[in-house]
């Protein structure tokens, strides 16, 4: 993998577009570790034009799936690798806005640690990139740019250390050091290791850049990841930032209070939907 620079170059606010992040990967090596916080990550996953790019090819595997599944790392279990040919009719999509996949690839399923699950998936025409993304307080294994495996990413997804029925609630933290420690920082940074450790592997060669997504309470971990692992990415993409859980939770309450001022009458709030539709 080429190599990172010590320190994130984080850039923030949601005054900037996305015409200022740099699509060609070589702007990322000129700009180092970015993260760019009210951008649409989209364009920042296009295939780059540049002639002088040395990882714009197609790069196949090295090794069979059967071969990829005895690989040993260590604490990371590989509990399931399978060729996919296009779309996977067993795969139900965590965010029904995530194109589907079309591009054949190998999908790999393993566990961090006896608690983190993952999953990777590895084009059969690499392009040399490795991307990830998350957000929401997870408890399934997600990955918000799942499809970029269709323009020859690798890319993977995390539970991030625990397992819930919604992404919006946060039942599981409840006296739950351990899955604090692997939601705040722990997991993302472990799985992006893993992960480019079974690249290097199956293709034979390192990745040559590194990208994460983040968005929402994904965007606290974009955030973590520049702060306590910069090495982990060449870019970082920080969108739609939640880095204050207190404050909105109390900005939520306060909200309710006053839509709903008679805690005995919550069905019919004092501003209808039909009087934000006029002032809106």
């Amino acid at each position: 993998m080429t190599a990172k620079r010590s320190f994130p170059v984080v850039i923030s606010g949601i005054i900037l577009c996305c015409s200022f992040f740099p699509t060609s990967h070589s702007a990322f090596r000129r700009a180092g570790n970015v993260s760019v916080a009210g951008c649409d990550f989209a364009a920042a996953f296009e295939p780059s034009s540049s002639t002088a790019d040395p990882d714009n090819q197609k790069i196949a595997p090295v090794l069979t799936p059967a071969e990829l599944q005895q690989l040993q790392l260590l604490d990371v279990e590989i509990t399931s690798v399978r060729q996919v040919d296009g779309q996977d009719p067993g795969q139900t999509p965590v965010n029904p806005e995530i194109p589907a996949i079309t591009a054949a690839h190998v999908k790999v399923d393993g566990v961090i640690g006896g608690t983190i699950q993952f999953e990777l998936l590895l084009p059969d025409e690499w392009n040399g990139r490795f991307a990830m993304g998350d957000g929401g307080f997870v408890g399934r294994v997600s990955n918000f740019i799942r499809d970029s495996v269709n323009r020859g990413y690798a890319t993977s997804g995390t539970d991030t250390g625990h397992q819930s029925r919604s992404r919006i609630t946060a039942a599981w933290a409840l006296d739950n050091l351990a899955a604090h420690v692997n939601y705040g920082h722990l997991a993302i940074h472990r799985t992006a290791l893993a992960s480019e450790a079974i690249v290097s592997e199956y293709y034979g060669r390192s990745s040559v850049f590194s990208y994460f997504y983040g968005c929402s309470t994904g965007e606290g971990q974009a955030l973590i990841e520049a702060q306590r692992y910069p090495d982990d990415f060449d870019g970082i993409i920080s969108a739609a930032p939640v880095v204050q859980h207190t404050g909105l939770a109390a900005a939520r309450l306060y909200n309710a209070q006053i839509i709903f001022p008679d805690p005995n009458q919550l069905t019919a709030p004092i501003i209808t939907k039909q009087e934000l539709v006029r002032h809106a």
